[in-house]
């Protein structure tokens, strides 16, 4: 079985050397991370959710897309003031629906349709 911490960090690297300079952005979108909120990781969580997969990573994974050939949407600021006393996650990751549907709302935001 992989562990989702070694394949965050391995595709994190992939970003952080430039994997996404290959890539068109005329048709690729790179959506960045929300931030996290560690304190409500589960005991066995907290140090990916502290340090692999932290806000630190979170950040640079986004600022290292910035510098490819894509068009980056940064979700980040959607979450980014909330404290471990928001209730709406579970875990400090989970947000549900409302953060999803602002993501996706910036996906739709950065599409061009084409003109009728």
């Amino acid at each position: 079985m992989r562990d989702p911490a070694v394949e965050a960090v391995k595709w994190g690297r992939w970003v952080l050397c430039g994997g996404v300079k290959h890539f068109d952005a005329r048709t690729t979108v790179y959506m960045g991370a929300h931030a996290r909120i560690a304190e409500k990781a589960p005991a066995n969580h907290f140090n990916v959710a502290r340090w692999e997969q932290g806000n630190e990573k979170i950040r640079g994974w986004t600022a290292a897309a910035r510098r490819g050939h894509v068009r980056v949407l940064d979700p980040y600021n959607l979450t980014a003031g909330l404290t471990p006393a928001y209730r709406d996650s579970y875990d400090g990751l989970h947000f549900g629906y409302f953060v999803n549907l602002q993501k996706f709302r910036m996906v739709l935001g950065a599409l061009q349709l084409p003109s009728s």
